[in-house]
């Protein structure tokens, strides 16, 4: 998931189709990586085909690679047969077949990675988006080292030892995406740890009426998936959540039916960890604090605006009761000028760092009238 406002925007999936092991060649037996962290995911500098670099999402919640429909045209990438991208449990829309030929990584050189083009491309786009999203699990044979702290990525020949539980872990491949089982104040749930995620732990709706809330359970934003549009609401738990041997005490929590009997733990909590895949043998290992503590990052502010994808300066909605609502801003108004600046001006990373700001203000076009509205975040939003 990407964070954008209030919407959160879900990496997609190729539907129903497991990864390949995909052949490649290393400079040598270990490959580091450097790793940007762009509202939380992971982005890394590739060339296609000879061409580049360009920038891509290395998504450990994506279960296939994905390109920009208009990326993959403008790389001269052949277009095959119709196979659908979807969420989970989504219907999916339709995408194209692809593959490119050679993709290089650092040191590391993938061939013939397989992967579907479709529109319209789910991220912001400015002048250096992410052209694709990179499924890690083809890399059979390697360890996909993701270093948090250490802001990189490494690839190295090798495998992990036996599950034990606490550090590393089994997934069953049939399931799809790797999933461990995590306790949520007493709870058990599988969970899948999604680099992609935009929030720290999300919970599927039932949930909430089943595990103590430390504070009231109120709507937070919209999941905006490829192919639908899904109301997140929050609260923090009265308890602790433990992810193998590591534990995290009274972390806000996200509500939201993506995947409807399965956890997501994001990059809020997992910037502490490394992870260390196996995509061969199935296995993980997460790699924390020695003394096992994790902390619970608070949620960031915002004001709960949502934006048309392609519209991205018209307002497509307000969350009830976010301070966007509160000011008077309402679906329909197109933005026209924040905190003095020309929003057309802005490039779309300017715009959503500039729509953090508080106090916020705020221009808009409402039909034939102009409207100037003051916007603040405060300790309760």
């Amino acid at each position: 998931m990407i964070p954008f406002l209030a919407v959160a925007v879900v990496a997609p999936h190729v539907v129903s189709e497991q990864p390949r092991p995909l052949a490649f060649e290393m400079d040598s037996g270990t490959v580091v990586v450097p790793m940007r962290l762009k509202d939380g995911r992971i982005e890394l500098d590739v060339t296609v085909d000879g061409k580049g670099p360009v920038p891509v999402v290395l998504d450990t919640g994506a279960h296939g690679s994905v390109v920009d429909l208009a990326y993959a045209k403008e790389a001269g990438l052949s277009l095959g047969d119709e196979v659908r991208v979807g969420s989970p449990n989504g219907e999916g829309i339709p995408g194209r077949r692809v593959s490119i030929g050679r993709l290089d990584i650092g040191g590391l050189h993938v061939k013939a990675v397989p992967a579907v083009a479709f529109e319209p491309w789910p991220f912001p786009k400015s002048e250096a988006y992410a052209r694709g999203v990179l499924s890690p699990y083809g890399l059979a044979g390697l360890l996909v080292e993701i270093d948090y702290p250490g802001k990189r990525v490494v690839f190295r020949k090798g495998s992990l030892p036996e599950p034990d539980g606490r550090e590393i872990f089994g997934w069953d491949r049939a399931r799809g995406l790797p999933e461990i089982p995590i306790t949520v104040a007493g709870k058990t749930i599988p969970a899948h740890l999604d680099s992609g995620a935009a929030s720290g732990l999300s919970l599927p709706e039932r949930m909430s009426a089943e595990l103590p809330l430390a504070s009231p359970l109120v709507e937070i934003g919209r999941a905006r998936l490829v192919d639908r549009e899904l109301v997140v609401r929050g609260a923090t738990l009265d308890g602790e959540v433990r992810i193998g041997r590591y534990v995290l005490d009274k972390p806000e929590i996200d509500f939201v039916d993506i995947a409807r009997e399965q956890a997501n733990v994001g990059p809020a909590i997992l910037s502490q960890l490394k992870l260390i895949l196996d995509p061969a043998k199935d296995r993980l290992r997460i790699v924390g604090p020695a003394e096992g503590k994790l902390v619970a990052t608070a949620r960031p502010k915002r004001y709960g605006i949502m934006f048309r994808p392609d519209a991205p300066l018209e307002v497509s909605a307000v969350v009830p009761g976010r301070p966007g609502e509160k000011a008077g801003l309402r679906a329909g108004d197109r933005i026209v000028k924040i905190n003095g600046r020309a929003a057309v001006e802005l490039s779309a990373d300017e715009r959503a760092e500039a729509l953090k700001a508080s106090p916020l203000a705020l221009i808009v076009q409402r039909g034939e009238e102009t409207v100037e509205l003051k916007l603040t975040l405060d300790a309760k939003n």
